[in-house]
């Protein structure tokens, strides 16, 4: 894949700012500073998920913090124009500007996202199929490696602010205020992931107009997957067992319908009875026991699967996903599912 080596998270780059951070930060150590930097936003939101892993926000004081966060100064100036009850000449001898200084929060990381989405739309040595498939997998891999780690770092951040007792004496007023500033800051970045994520959405629909939708509203395209009639057989019957498909809206021939053809050729949904955790599990088991990977962006964009909370939603998928990592212990539904593709899998 063309953008491969940007999601290339765990490379030298990263270790030698993951070898930094366990120093004393209390005064900004200008190495660590630098080498967080170098990492690009994939990089540093992964950094942050692992490192907010490790170390709780009540230990971590505002200089460490600056390492990963710093204040951008953007100064402007403001022309002030005269009065109407003003001279003009007499205004024109006076100071009639003044510099205006705002303050904001700025990730200490290097800013490629943008570009590296421009170079894939207007990239034409593909046909459009391709392409179409190559900026699919490419807003699946933003929503896993940006979009996810992002909001397992504003979770936690949300949970300490919620928490924080203003009673105490120790209640420290500025690391309040810096938090809320970064957290302020994270949501803007989430509203640019998704207006990126519309252009590349919007794209796919362009490159696909000419049979994007059929007489009956079916997108074009398949899931691209090698998966046997039989294991897909098996694979229904086993979900039926547990109760996790609605087979009142669901028959065998839907179910494979929608995995075995193209789109366009059927009106066939799948309806699963799982939630948004779960049926990422249930993804993940399919890559995991038949080495099969169907990219949650290409599901949204098909609108053939369902779960409990209507037709997926990959950006749904992973906010679930960072909810759940709260929880160390795995739940029993996960458990029998997996269970379920290992019976499959040995049979």
């Amino acid at each position: 894949m063309l953008h491969y080596p940007y999601f290339k998270q765990c490379n030298k780059r990263y270790y030698q700012a993951v070898n930094e951070i366990h120093k004393d930060l209390s005064e900004i150590n200008v190495k660590t500073f630098s080498l967080i930097g170098k990492l690009n936003e994939s990089q540093f939101f992964l950094f942050l998920s692992n490192y907010i892993y490790y170390f709780r926000f009540e230990d971590i004081d505002i200089t460490t913090l600056k390492h990963f966060f710093y204040i951008h100064y953007d100064h402007s100036i403001e022309n002030n124009q005269p009065l109407p009850f003003q001279d003009n000449q007499k205004f024109k001898n006076e100071e009639k500007s003044n510099i205006i200084t705002e303050a904001s929060i700025a990730f200490n990381c290097k800013k490629e996202l943008s570009k590296l989405i421009a170079f894939h739309l207007e990239m034409r040595e593909y046909p459009k199929e391709t392409h179409s498939h190559l900026l699919l997998v490419l807003s699946d891999k933003i929503y896993e490696h940006i979009s996810y780690p992002l909001s397992i770092f504003k979770i936690a951040l949300i949970n300490h602010i919620d928490n924080l007792d203003i009673e105490v004496d120790n209640f420290d007023i500025k690391k309040i205020s810096f938090l809320l500033d970064i957290n302020g800051e994270l949501e803007k970045y989430e509203n640019h992931l998704e207006k990126l994520q519309s252009q590349i959405h919007k794209k796919v629909m362009v490159l696909t107009t000419s049979k994007n939708v059929n007489n009956h509203g079916n997108k074009n395209g398949n899931y691209q997957i090698n998966m046997s009639n039989g294991d897909l057989r098996n694979l229904y019957k086993n979900l039926e067992k547990i109760m996790l498909i609605d087979q009142n809206k669901t028959s065998l021939n839907q179910f494979i319908e929608v995995f075995e053809n193209d789109w366009e050729s059927h009106n066939s949904i799948i309806y699963l009875e799982m939630d948004n955790i779960l049926f990422k599990h249930f993804i993940d088991f399919i890559k995991t026991y038949f080495d099969i990977k169907i990219e949650l962006s290409t599901i949204e964009y098909s609108a053939k699967i369902a779960n409990k909370n209507g037709i997926i939603k990959a950006n749904a998928i992973y906010s679930s996903m960072a909810q759940y990592r709260r929880f160390t212990k795995e739940r029993d539904d996960i458990k029998i599912l997996k269970s379920m593709f290992e019976k499959i899998k040995n049979h």
